[in-house]
């Protein structure tokens, strides 16, 4: 079988994970060494072993739907698991600033509602839940962000800058978004 240009994937564009898996990253407390809660991560597993998405989340040959698309899938089946085990630590779940704010529908509804939906909808406890921004450049409305994180907030999560060590912390320090809005984390 032959596929038309349509079809074909971009020599340099990451094809679509297979198995898409939520995966958690143990947090553990410093005094105590006992695990308080897990990250979100994303991986994809197969015969292999599992491999992490992060390349496909960066690559800027993938739509920003794609991104999103997958990202919510993830969220939804670490969300999901965690209210069927009754689990009781914190999920720390990682959204860049422009999903967040709506993106380019400027909506923070289109953004925060499906989430809170999903928390209800599977028993899970809104207080154990941090909303981790991310890293990545914005150039939205910094008032439609502030609104999210102040929705998330108000239904009982935390929200806190993502706590990626390394050159992107500069860029986070630094940025507008920092400014405006780490004094109204947690």
């Amino acid at each position: 079988m032959t596929m038309d240009s349509s079809e074909r994937p971009e020599a340099d564009q990451p094809s679509r994970p297979q198995n898409p898996r939520a995966y958690y990253q143990p947090i553990l407390a410093l005094d105590t060494r006992i695990v308080t809660g897990y990250e979100v991560l994303g991986r994809d597993c197969g015969a292999s072993g599992a491999r992490s998405l992060g390349a496909y989340f960066s690559h800027p040959g993938v739509s920003e739907k794609a991104k999103r698309e997958l990202d919510a899938f993830i969220r939804e089946q670490a969300v999901r698991e965690h209210g069927r085990l009754g689990r009781t630590e914190k999920l720390f779940i990682n959204l860049q600033p422009g999903w967040l704010s709506g993106g380019s529908s400027g909506s923070v509804d289109s953004s925060v509602l499906p989430m809170l939906k999903l928390l209800e909808q599977c028993k899970v406890d809104p207080s154990l839940i941090c909303i981790e921004v991310t890293e990545e450049d914005f150039d939205g409305e910094i008032e439609c962000l502030v609104g999210a994180v102040r929705e998330f907030r108000r239904a009982g999560c935390s929200a806190s800058p993502s706590t990626t060590s390394g050159a992107g912390s500069a860029t986070w320090t630094g940025s507008r978004i920092s400014s405006r809005i780490c004094s109204r984390w947690i």
